[in-house]
């Protein structure tokens, strides 16, 4: 059957102006795509197959909040507001949204590092390879028992600014060879924080309490007398250093093998992503302009 949609913005179409066909949408990039023709498709909007997995899962998840059973009413609400969100996908690719606002931008770039996540995490792994890469990693999966950190922070509250103080975070990085060049240029061009963080050894989740969880999982993951990359946050710039750390003893592999898994995943859909960016790039036409970087 054929029909055109009504024009009318209903109540169910107003949400999904607000936000919510784009949310779906991208969410179902997260994962690999349904392959079917158009003879499995529930609906085909202006030749775009609508698959019939979505329609059940849309289903499902409706009659999970419903005591009685669905009525057809139901169905074919929830067929009309999957119309709806293709139509407005479209749209939305038509106006261009994909490529100059940024949250759509930033949440594309997303779904499709989740992708190659996804791909990595379909890969089957024996328990001889999942041990290989234990023995490999093992400091990784050590859990740290205290860590003494330094940090430098440049307060950004708007765009304009953090351009600037990711500018000087990378410029002061560079310069960085020890703990006494980290402390002198601190002194020197780093912002004065409210509640600094205390200078000795703590554990993790104390010295998250002062730097958050993004620069603490940078310190982790940082061996003693390294400083990081530019921490970049939605208030500043943060740059840590890693005065000194104090690692448990390392753990059997019985006892962390689903983390074992998980890293492993992790890694291979950072590998997967690396080659497809190798790949783009080999086939993209880029010009740069001679200012940049400069």
């Amino acid at each position: 059957m054929t029909a055109k949609t009504p024009l009318g913005l209903g109540p169910t179409l107003a949400i999904l102006v607000a936000g919510t066909a784009i949310g779906v949408a991208i969410g179902w990039l997260g994962r690999p795509a349904d392959k079917g023709s158009d003879a499995e498709a529930i609906a085909v909007v202006d030749g775009v197959p609508i698959p019939r997995t979505h329609y059940e899962r849309a289903l499902a998840a409706l009659q999970a909040d419903r005591r009685e059973p669905l009525s057809d009413e139901d169905r074919r609400h929830v067929l009309d507001r999957l119309i709806d969100e293709e139509l407005l996908i479209a749209h939305a690719l038509d106006m261009g949204l994909a490529r100059r606002d940024r949250r759509v931008r930033a949440e594309l770039v997303s779904a499709v590092v989740q992708a190659q996540l996804a791909l990595a995490a379909d890969e089957s792994v024996g328990e001889d390879e999942l041990r290989a890469f234990f023995e490999r990693n093992k400091d990784w999966f050590t859990p740290v028992a205290k860590m003494r950190v330094w940090s430098m922070w440049w307060s950004a509250p708007d765009e304009a600014t953090h351009a600037a103080a990711l500018a000087e975070a990378r410029r002061i990085r560079e310069q960085v060879r020890n703990a006494d060049d980290f402390a002198r240029l601190r002194k020197a061009h780093a912002d004065k924080e409210v509640a600094p963080l205390p200078d000795g050894l703590l554990p993790p989740h104390k010295i998250q309490q002062y730097i958050g969880p993004t620069a603490t999982d940078t310190a982790l993951a940082m061996r003693a007398g390294q400083v990081s990359e530019p921490i970049v946050t939605a208030d500043g710039v943060r740059l840590v250093f890693v005065v000194e750390r104090v690692d448990a003893d390392p753990p059997a592999f019985e006892n962390v093998v689903d983390e074992v898994v998980q890293e492993r995943e992790r890694r291979g859909g950072e590998e997967e992503l690396r080659e497809l960016l190798s790949r783009l790039r080999e086939h993209a036409t880029v010009t740069i302009d001679d200012g940049a970087g400069q």
